[in-house]
């Protein structure tokens, strides 16, 4: 895989890289301090792209944004140490694939994995903020019923911005198994990423009342 930083923090940056050239799927990592030094660059072959939001110039949400408008085909994982509200729902508009605070960056494999997998990772407690954000904007409507209850609880868990292994762990089931419940909630649910699926559990304001079934 070919991944991309941008990043003002060189500190962070240069720690980003060499953890994630650690990992044996990784043979390139290009890092740019700039959204205009990255946005002149040769970007296109990219795989995925880690981007920080405070970036002097360019904002890491504009340069997503201006990425979505270009068609381009890697998503963007946001990296920042900003997490008021709206920062976070101003990325995942823009388009980010997922919204990670640098404090909980932790398992870069797992993250890489479930973007690969055409999921979105959002920081559990990015989760919740997004949620309540995301909740003000529209009423709530009661969840169809379509999902049986372990998928209610596997779509509350994954809401919350826990991961398909963490599901796992909680319910006492395979990650295998997990990840076949979560195609089955999204096929019925008729979204596509993680993202759509925060935007759903905001919709049926599926934390803010236990579901009656």
């Amino acid at each position: 895989m070919n991944c991309g930083i941008v990043e003002n923090d060189c500190e962070f940056a240069a720690t980003l890289k060499a953890r994630l050239l650690a990992l044996p799927d990784i043979s390139q990592v290009h890092v740019w301090n700039l959204a205009e030094t990255f946005w002149r660059a040769s970007w296109k072959d990219l795989d995925l792209c880690f981007v920080d939001l405070g970036l002097p110039g360019i904002s890491g949400t504009e340069l997503i944004g201006r990425l979505r408008a270009a068609s381009a085909a890697f998503p963007c994982i946001v990296v920042s140490a900003l997490n008021d509200d709206n920062s976070i729902v101003g990325a995942i508009e823009a388009g980010a694939a997922g919204y990670i605070w640098k404090g909980d960056l932790q398992n870069l494999a797992e993250v890489i994995q479930i973007v690969n997998d055409g999921g979105a990772i959002i920081s559990p407690s990015i989760a919740v903020r997004l949620l309540h954000s995301l909740r003000k904007r529209s009423p709530s409507v009661p969840l169809p019923e379509i999902l049986s209850n372990r998928e209610i609880q596997i779509f509350q868990s994954i809401a919350e911005g826990r991961t398909p292994r963490q599901v796992s762990a909680l319910f006492g089931t395979t990650e295998g198994t997990v990840r076949n419940q979560i195609k089955s909630i999204y096929k019925k649910l008729e979204v596509k990423n993680r993202v759509e699926l925060m935007k759903s559990a905001a919709r049926y304001d599926l934390l803010g009342e236990e579901s009656s079934r």
